[in-house]
Parts: structure tokens; sequence; C-alpha cells
């Protein structure tokens, strides 16, 4: 279609759920905990985005730390074992959830 591949990415992420934690105050009995649950994904929206305030440009640098994550992962295991790895790396790097990946 000669579309450009990023392009791509970003209607693809942006047509589905965001991939990242999104904390419910019912879900935290600590107020405290509940505030820092939020304050990590601010980080990760931050970090993610680059200073846009984009989404579509914050998800699509998230599939790309997400793909670097897959590249680290060992070739012998089968795909679905290096994109759950891939994702679980992720999560511990970001606030982000793994169910949405």
């Amino acid at each position: 279609f000669g579309c450009p591949a990023e392009a791509v990415v970003m209607a693809a992420a942006c047509s589905t759920a965001s991939p990242f934690a999104n904390p419910s105050r019912l879900g935290f009995q600590d107020p405290d905990e509940f505030t820092q649950h939020l304050a990590d994904t601010a980080a990760a929206w931050r970090f993610f985005d680059a200073g846009h305030f984009s989404e579509p440009i914050a998800l699509f640098r998230l599939f790309l730390g997400w793909l670097r994550r897959l590249k680290l992962t060992p070739v012998r295991s089968s795909t679905t074992q290096r994109w759950f790895r891939a994702t679980n790396m992720l999560e511990k790097d970001a606030a982000i959830d793994p169910s949405r990946m």
C-alpha cells in the first residue's frame, strides 16, 4: 500500500486498548500504593512519549522497546516463548499491562 511501517504500527496500536497500566482506586486499600502505581504509569507514559504529548508516538516507542527486548530473547525458543519473555522484560521496566500487549 506504500504506507511506512511506522504508520501501520501506530494505527494498529491506537485501535486497541492502551497497554499502559490503568490503576483503579478500587484495587488498592493503601492510598500510598495507589499513588505509587499512578506515578509509575505516568512515568512510563512520559518515558515512551519523549515529550511529544502524543499517544501514537508513545505507543510506537513502546512497540520499539518491546521489539528490542524480543531480539534479546534466545532464538532457539518458540515464537510464543520469545513474545512472552519480551513482554515480561518490558513489564519489569515500564508500568504496562502484559495482557494488553
